[in-house]
Formats: C-alpha cells, sequence, structure tokens
C-alpha cells in the first residue's frame, strides 16, 4: 500500500505569533520555524537575500522598518493572502 503524504491544516491566527498587527497590507506570510511558533507577517512585498534571508517590507513614507528573519531561523515560508 502506498504512503499518503499528510495534509496540514490551515494555521489559525491563534496558532501563529502575529508580528505586526494592525498593519494594513498588500499581503500577509506564515513563517515557519522548527520547534518555535509560526509567524504571521503583514507585508506588501517579501524579497529574499542572497543568504536566504527573508525581508518584509512596508510600502509608503510612512511605513514601519521592515521585518527580517535571518536565514538560519525558519523551515520554509508561505503566502497566506
Amino acid at each position: 500500500m502506498a504512503k499518503r503524504a499528510r495534509t496540514e491544516k490551515p494555521i489559525t491566527k491563534s496558532q501563529a505569533h502575529e508580528v505586526n498587527p494592525g498593519v494594513r497590507a498588500a499581503g500577509t506570510w506564515n513563517v515557519y520555524r522548527s520547534g518555535l511558533e509560526t509567524l504571521s507577517i503583514n507585508a506588501d512585498q517579501l524579497e529574499i537575500t542572497d543568504s536566504g534571508a527573508l525581508i518584509f517590507v512596508l510600502g509608503g513614507a510612512n511605513a514601519a522598518p521592515p521585518v527580517v528573519v535571518a536565514a538560519n531561523h525558519y523551515l520554509y515560508c508561505a503566502r497566506v493572502r
């Protein structure tokens, strides 16, 4: 019998730590970390450096500073909306 891939349920807001609550942005990304709580980050744009660090940027003149996640501090990142 063939093995089946396990499907994961979507993460709710109560299961993820929202890094910048109240920020209106174009999208939301979940950053999954090994043994740590998942981060939910609102941002207009995601940039990935050559080393693999994630930089979440908010647009506008009065925008909050970018959120940066080091390459060795996450497993993967997925856009939620």
